[in-house]
């Protein structure tokens, strides 16, 4: 080739360069420039050949002017430095520039050559936007949205069947669909105009192999696109779909397509082409493979690698060139051996994204055929980049996390909300219906006394006052028994006390109750129970207001008919039924019955009446005793509840031997001392007491009563008021067990102000009635200790 063609070849390469170029004496004065600096400025070479470089650029800190440049270089020290561009225009452009010395052939400086690359690029531009991105996104995450479409990168969501459910700005732009219609084609429609799913979609793979994928498409307008394809996981750790990006990567592979061209021809030309590689900001290697015998590539070898190269792998170009990766016992991968084989020998390029560990960056990889049977690898550090990335992911992840959380709070805070809104309902409807139920019984109780006190009423009505002020006395006393179960249950302060009883006996209370109850309403009142003179082990007081409520529901209920208990044992569980031909209901209600402050319907509290508390005060101690409760209705014919309870069995239990214990212990004489500071309710007791026999004796406080008992060793059994002067009834139940263990000690105690009686049995009490006492009540009581009956 004539030295006029290769100083052509020269000329046309820099001058089709794709940086800037720039060629100046060593006054700095212009006396080149090639075509990208033009079109960059806006000036026509003529405009700044002859000019001094300084009338275009402005330099950054570092610049001490030509001489101290001239200096620098005379050192072997090359300049690399910020300048600013001013154009035609008189915009500012930052620009990268890269000085390197012209020689004469006696090696004497005769000028520079500056090799400029705008700053301000796609790629910085993107990795900006991409940091105000992640600015956005830690100050606020309710920006998620608009940081996505401020992406220049289009980002899909595509389903399973290649639908898109989701894109920012950026996808709708490149495709030129709306949300409609990227929702109503599939994806390979879309893009590339198909009537079915792409050979080897990124989509699909990563979709099935759970992989991010990554490859290269050229679409329908020619445009080439980097597209990268991440599965999407739901909270059971299932693939729903991929996450899908695209890059418009058109230019830069125009680029690369220039570079490779420009590198061919400037191998023709090696002084030059290696003077370009040397100021090129990427790491540059070539390779050559090497063949065995049968054609088929075994290796590659080193054949030019710049500094950049150098830096990036560690590799020094005297020790690596000309020689082969196993001659220097490279660490290679297989994979690599494939993939650059491939490049070489097909032409076709390869460009991936990796982290290298040895030297702990992130860079670009792209390989292409310069030459038949060779590759070029240029290498592009992205460390920066790929860290704003992940942080930007990672950050995504924790926005998708918190939003889950705070929808599962948000949930929790809706059903909390219904929940106490429903609540306060309730409650609300349950204060005005106890108020009227409590203000029922009441007038009766303050009417029918008021009355007592007239002068003209006859026995008869005096008896019939008495049974109204007793009956309401009664409700209203179970209405306040109620409310105080109830709020034992609540707070969770109910406990249960095991003892020994009869079924029998249980039973035959209830019935006797209740019988009075059925002859006013003209029902017939059935007991079926097939236990005889069985003793068991349970918590009598429970399983009794447990039967008690039900059989009250069923009579309140019941107009007509009959109302039957049922009780049998099955193994070690104790089964009773309540079954009644009254209202019934409805199917919806039936849940609704258990819970407190309800009652089936609305309409029941005006036409029956009562609080609502019975089933739940039921269900609740049925399920504290280890058993069920269960409902079967059918509205407008009756209704059966079946309680399930396990007990333990006792021995047999055999009546006559016990009644015969009784009349032999009736004879002896039995002293009974009640410690009562009330006048009032000492004469009640006395009054209820003075048709049995029973020797009483009175202490008005406990120290009293301490002192009584010392005195008197007969006394058996004591009544004993808890609250008192001088000396609680505690106080003095401890001193007398310590003195007399064997004495019996009744604790009399309005419980709904105490708390729970069952911690009066641990204070040394050996059982407790409660005020007001019924006189059936306490003389069953007195019995069970004196093993009398009277």
């Amino acid at each position: 080739m004539s030295t006029n063609k290769i100083e052509n070849l020269t000329f046309l390469a820099f001058n089709n360069l794709p940086v800037a170029v720039i060629c100046a004496d060593k006054s700095g004065i212009i006396f080149f420039v090639n075509r990208k600096t033009t079109d960059l400025l806006g000036y026509k070479a003529e405009e700044m050949i002859s000019k001094p470089i300084t009338d275009f650029a402005t330099p950054g800190k570092g610049y001490n002017g030509m001489e101290s440049l001239m200096e620098s270089f005379n050192k072997d020290e090359a300049f690399i430095g910020k300048f600013t561009f001013i154009t035609k225009d008189k915009l500012e452009i930052p620009i990268l520039v890269s000085i390197s010395p012209i020689f004469d052939e006696t090696r004497k400086i005769i000028g520079v050559t500056g090799m400029a690359e705008v700053i301000a690029d796609k790629q910085l531009i993107e990795n900006i936007e991409l940091e105000k991105a992640n600015i956005l996104l830690k100050n606020n995450q309710k920006e998620k949205q608009l940081i996505m479409d401020s992406m220049t990168d289009w980002i899909a969501f595509q389903d399973l069947n290649h639908n898109y459910t989701w894109s920012n700005k950026a996808t709708k732009k490149y495709t030129g669909c709306t949300d409609d219609e990227l929702r109503q084609k599939k994806c390979y429609q879309i893009w590339f105009g198909a009537n079915k799913e792409c050979q080897g979609c990124p989509v699909r793979v990563a979709i099935d192999s759970g992989i991010v994928c990554e490859t290269q498409h050229t679409d329908k307008q020619n445009r080439t696109w980097l597209i990268k394809s991440f599965p999407v996981y739901d909270d059971n750790n299932k693939i729903i779909g991929a996450v899908e990006t695209g890059r418009d990567i058109t230019e830069r592979i125009l680029r690369e397509n220039q570079n490779r061209e420009l590198i061919e021809k400037l191998q023709k030309n090696e002084n030059e082409f290696r003077h370009l590689v040397s100021q090129m900001n990427q790491g540059l290697a070539v390779h050559e493979l090497v063949f065995d015998k049968k054609g088929e590539p075994i290796d590659y070898k080193y054949v030019l690698i710049n500094e950049i190269f150098e830096k990036y792998t560690g590799l020094k170009k005297e020790i690596v060139l000309n020689k082969t990766t196993k001659e220097l016992k490279l660490p290679i991968e297989d994979k690599w051996y494939e993939i650059f084989f491939n490049v070489a020998i097909t032409g076709k390029p390869y460009f991936t994204e990796n982290y290298a560990k040895n030297i702990d960056k992130y860079y670009e990889l792209t390989a292409y055929q310069p030459l038949p049977n060779q590759f070029a690898v240029i290498l592009n550090d992205i460390t920066d980049r790929k860290i704003a990335e992940i942080e930007l992911l990672k950050k995504q992840k924790e926005i998708e996390l918190q939003n889950q959380e705070y929808k599962k709070i948000n949930e929790e805070l809706f059903f909390a909300k219904e929940k106490a809104e429903e609540s306060e309902r309730l409650k609300s409807a349950f204060l005005s219906n106890i108020s009227h139920e409590i203000r029922t019984p009441m007038n009766s109780i303050i009417g029918f006394s008021e009355l007592f006190a007239q002068d003209n009423i006859s026995i008869e009505n005096r008896r019939r006052y008495s049974e109204i002020v007793i009956n309401s006395s009664n409700k209203l006393l179970q209405i306040i028994s109620d409310i105080v179960d109830i709020s034992k249950i609540e707070t969770k302060q109910i406990s249960l006390k095991n003892e020994e009883f009869i079924v029998s006996d249980l039973i035959k209370g209830l019935t006797n109750s209740f019988q009075d109850l059925a002859i006013a309403k003209s029902l017939d009142f059935r007991l079926n129970c097939k236990i005889k003179n069985l003793k068991i082990v349970s918590d009598e007081a429970k399983i009794r207001q447990i039967i008690n409520h039900l059989l009250h529901n069923a009579f309140k209920f019941t107009s007509k008919g009959f109302v039957e208990l049922k009780c049998e044992l099955t193994e070690n569980i104790i089964v009773f039924k309540v079954t009644d031909t009254g209202v019934g209901i409805k199917p919806e209600h039936i849940e609704k019955i258990f819970k407190h402050f309800v009652q089936s319907d609305q309409k029941i509290a005006a036409d029956f009446g009562g609080a609502g508390l019975g089933l739940s005060i039921a269900t609740a101690f049925s399920e504290l005793l280890g058993g069920s409760i269960s409902v079967e209705s059918e509205f407008g014919k009756g209704t059966s509840f079946t309680v399930k309870i396990p007990v333990i069995k006792v021995e047999s239990y055999n009546k006559s031997k016990i009644n015969s214990a009784m009349s032999e212990n009736k004879s002896k004489t039995m002293q009974v001392l009640i410690a009562e500071d009330e006048d009032i309710n000492y004469f009640y007791l006395e009054t209820i007491l003075e048709k049995t026999g029973i020797s009483l004796l009175r202490a008005n406080n406990g120290k009293e009563a301490v002192d009584i008992v010392k005195r008197n060793p007969n006394i058996k059994l004591i009544i004993m008021d808890i609250k008192m002067p001088v000396m609680s009834g505690i106080e003095a139940t401890k001193i007398i067990k310590t003195h007399n263990p064997e004495i019996k000690i009744i604790a009399y105690t309005a419980y709904a102000m105490m708390g729970d009686n069952e911690k009066l049995i641990d204070e040394g009490c050996d059982d407790y009635i409660s005020k007001p006492a019924k006189q059936t009540e306490l003389i069953n009581l007195i019995s069970k200790y004196f093993k009398v009956s009277f």
